[in-house]
């Protein structure tokens, strides 16, 4: 299981501290609610709104209970995506309201599918903490282009990990 946690960090810093990062240290574990373990750490690769590469370290806890592990991933990541969250938010964004291509046309449609597949919960999820109304009766893209706008105008990262927290997945998930 990941676990979104807001370090408020840059990706570089985030990178550039590495081990020294104070890590979250969940007080359970999610599964069995038992004490969690520090069980050391995994790299991971991500690539930033400018392109660039970074190799950052990921906090894995286990649980001596069940057994299993909890990793607490960077508010800037979604879980299983290598590109930032930024990063395939703007690819979107800039898609959706100027049909300009940030990256190849297969990865941005593949980002569009996946987060039109997901317009039902994030609609859900808008109407729920923020009481905002955006109508059903919309045209799938035009529900997902005032979507994208109402995310990007917000804090991407704040709301990604409350998405999170609400229904225990990530927006751009299956």
């Amino acid at each position: 299981m990941q676990i979104i946690h807001d370090f408020k960090k840059s990706i570089k810093k985030y990178s550039k501290l590495g081990k020294k990062n104070k890590f979250f240290h969940p007080e359970e574990c999610p599964f069995c609610h038992d004490k969690l373990h520090k069980n050391g750490f995994y790299h991971r690769y991500v690539i930033s709104i400018d392109g660039k590469t970074h190799r950052i370290l990921i906090r894995r806890y286990r649980c001596h209970h069940c057994g299993r592990t909890v990793s607490i991933l960077p508010s800037f990541l979604f879980p299983r995506f290598q590109r930032s969250l930024k990063y395939i938010v703007c690819c979107i964004k800039e898609y959706l309201l100027q049909k300009k291509l940030l990256l190849y046309k297969r990865a941005i449609f593949f980002y569009i599918q996946r987060f039109q597949h997901n317009i039902p919960g994030l609609i859900s999820f808008f109407r729920d903490r923020y009481h905002s109304l955006i109508p059903f009766n919309l045209a799938r893209i035009k529900k997902a282009t005032k979507l994208i706008k109402m995310i990007w105008s917000s804090d991407a990262q704040i709301l990604s990990k409350e998405y999170q927290d609400h229904f225990n997945q990530c927006f751009m998930a299956l």
